[in-house]
């Protein structure tokens, strides 16, 4: 199972930040994180966030769109943070990030679409 740590999250600027102790299991034969499991954090932080500042029960992803910019070498602190681009009356949309040391060398990037099954405002 994959583990996140929370970081913290503003209300004002509407965004979550997470990490990630990466395990040896995660690890590809080139020595660097598995772009599928980056995809898994970038999607839940995005679908933390798309919860916590909705109030809704769930928030199921519609669509996603994930750029990988450079490897997550093994053994690299992992980094996730989601900020909210807009919520509408049916959907959320967000973009989040993820880097291991330096916040300016962005390893991968997304953009998505949640749905609001339960929207309480």
């Amino acid at each position: 199972m994959m583990k996140v740590e929370f970081i913290g999250c503003s209300a004002a600027e509407q965004t979550l930040e997470l990490f990630h102790p990466m395990a040896d299991w995660e690890i590809n034969i080139y020595h660097t994180m598995h772009g599928g499991l980056i995809s898994l954090l970038l999607d839940a932080n995005m679908a933390i966030a798309s919860r916590a500042f909705t109030g809704d029960k769930a928030t199921p992803t519609l669509d996603i769109h994930v750029n990988f910019l450079r490897p997550v070498k093994q053994g690299e602190p992992v980094h996730t943070k989601a900020w909210v681009i807009r919520i509408g009356r049916s959907t959320v949309q967000l973009r989040s990030e993820l880097w291991t040391t330096d916040p300016n060398r962005v390893c991968a990037t997304a953009d998505a679409i949640f749905f609001r099954s339960d929207p309480q405002n």
